[in-house]
């Protein structure tokens, strides 16, 4: 078994687990992350398709901060707050972010690494920080990627790797 296969057979096996605990993932979704970041509610997430989740992404299902101060009578009838987190089709949430209960994250939206998601990001954005900001449009990713980066990769393929070719 290739590294590819090998790969994509625990990606696999990884989401079976979480739809057995209620977790919703769509079709072309890669996971690396553990299954352990889903935390202990993985039926309040649900996670579009081809999506690109990132290792070191953590779901943040409820919050128990309240715990410090039910403990006075006027906050006895408060408990945790739970929350659901639905990620739309063809996100991708970049490395070490956190998302936090009540979130929903539209589709074609880019989450920079890093980064706490507690309010919603809008489609077709890409978003990042502590706490998460909308810094632009894909469109201008886009446009950026296509005259910057992809002419740079172009001229290093050039230069040193053409010769692998032939």
């Amino acid at each position: 078994m290739g590294l590819l296969a090998l790969k994509k057979h625990m990606n696999n096996t990884k989401i079976k687990k979480l739809h057995k605990a209620g977790m919703e993932v769509g079709e072309g979704t890669l996971l690396f992350t553990s299954k352990d970041s889903f935390g202990s509610e993985p039926y309040l997430i649900h996670i579009g398709e081809q999506c690109v989740i990132a290792n070191g992404v953590k779901f943040i299902t409820h919050d128990g901060a309240i715990r410090v101060i039910n403990n006075r009578e006027e906050y006895k009838y408060i408990n945790n707050k739970y929350g659901k987190i639905d990620i739309k089709d063809r996100v991708y949430i970049g490395e070490n972010s956190i998302i936090m209960p009540n979130v929903t994250i539209g589709p074609n939206a880019c989450v920079l690494p890093g980064s706490v998601v507690y309010n919603d990001i809008p489609p077709n954005t890409m978003s990042g920080g502590n706490p998460v900001r909308t810094k632009n449009k894909i469109e201008d990713f886009e446009t950026y990627y296509r005259t910057e980066i992809y002419d740079y990769y172009q001229k290093c393929f050039n230069k040193f790797y053409k010769h692998l070719l032939r």
